[in-house]
């Protein structure tokens, strides 16, 4: 994944706002509305979200926990129990990476994904530690705001399976699940706890706060697409070339190809793919669109993912596992 092993804080990356959550205005950092003489006016595009803009979901609207680091500890039980406190965690020897998130209730086009720089231990290291029964099929966790979930054992042993407890190069904001959260790529939101205080191996699969309430238990992303700039309330000049943007993400299988279309999706163009993050995290798309006569087009896009299964086009809520569709934009030529 090429996240480095570190044994302190991870010192902040040098862009942490590249890409904001939309809603957006063009500012004089982003392709702007006149064509630009450089030869690539997306060069300095990096992909990550400041934590300011990083979006926040959770079960408890505003009442989410405040949580003292010196009073929190997180328990792992196991062959062999034990208690670790916030600054033991901190000491273990940790991993850092990019990683997105997005939101189970993201529809086509929305603003509920984000991707961030997370350090934090391997939940491999806490296992190990504690010994894991044979027995173990599943691994439950506990959050301090009453929340729980689970993971298969083999996802909880992977690599990049984490409990972190940095993001962006400073500790975790409360909203962000401050002391430590559980992060997993290739999975929905709802499978990355906030607020961790339990991490316990079970011998039945377990649902959690989410799957009892009908949502999917697996929870794995489905592909998904967004077209970030232009948008409708934006002028695109005819017969110019305008540098447009989005991002497209479909978890670990990663982004194949991403396409645009300005008729509403009778014929299709593909769009070139930046890519300055991991394969498990979204691509930044890119296209330099020069329309020849004014009018309103009906803008598409559509993404594929790296085995070849191209977006779902059918229009479906979220619940249960997410929803599908394509995300829609009528730009207007003058």
């Amino acid at each position: 994944r090429g996240g480095g092993v570190v044994a302190a804080l991870a010192p902040a990356p040098a862009e942490t706002t590249v890409l904001p959550t939309p809603p957006f205005a063009a500012t004089s950092a982003s392709p702007g509305l006149s064509a630009s003489a450089t030869a690539d006016p997306f060069a300095s595009l990096g992909g990550l979200t400041a934590t300011k803009d990083f979006y926040v979901i959770s079960k408890n609207g505003v009442d989410d926990p405040a949580i003292d680091a010196s009073r929190w500890s997180l328990t792992v039980t196991g062959e062999h129990r034990f208690t670790i406190g916030y600054d033991e965690l901190r000491a273990l020897q940790s991993v850092h990476y990019p990683q997105t998130l997005e939101c189970i209730s993201n529809v086509p086009g929305g603003p509920l994904i984000s991707t961030a720089m997370f350090q934090g231990v391997r939940l491999r290291t806490l296992l190990e530690r504690a010994g894991v029964p044979a027995d173990t099929v599943e691994i439950r966790f506990s959050c301090a705001d009453g929340y729980t979930e689970s993971l298969p054992l083999d996802t909880a042993t992977d690599d990049e399976t984490i409990v972190a407890w940095a993001m962006n190069g400073a500790p975790l904001a409360r909203e962000h699940g401050f002391p430590a959260r559980v992060l997993v790529p290739g999975r929905y939101g709802m499978k990355n706890p906030k607020w961790l205080t339990q991490i316990a191996p079970v011998s039945q699969p377990y649902d959690g706060y989410w799957p009892r309430r009908g949502w999917n238990k697996d929870a794995f992303v489905r592909t998904w697409s967004r077209l970030d700039y232009p948008q409708e309330r934006d002028r695109v000049p005819v017969g110019r070339p305008f540098p447009m943007r989005g991002v497209a993400f479909a978890g670990s299988r990663g982004i194949g190809v991403v396409e645009i279309s300005f008729d509403g999706g009778r014929t299709w163009v593909e769009t070139q793919l930046r890519r300055v993050l991991d394969k498990n995290d979204w691509t930044i798309f890119t296209y330099e669109w020069r329309p020849q006569k004014p009018g309103t087009y009906a803008t598409v896009v559509r993404a594929t993912d790296a085995d070849g299964t191209l977006q779902d086009p059918a229009d479906h809520d979220s619940f249960p596992d997410g929803p599908s569709g394509y995300h829609r934009v009528a730009l207007t030529a003058q």
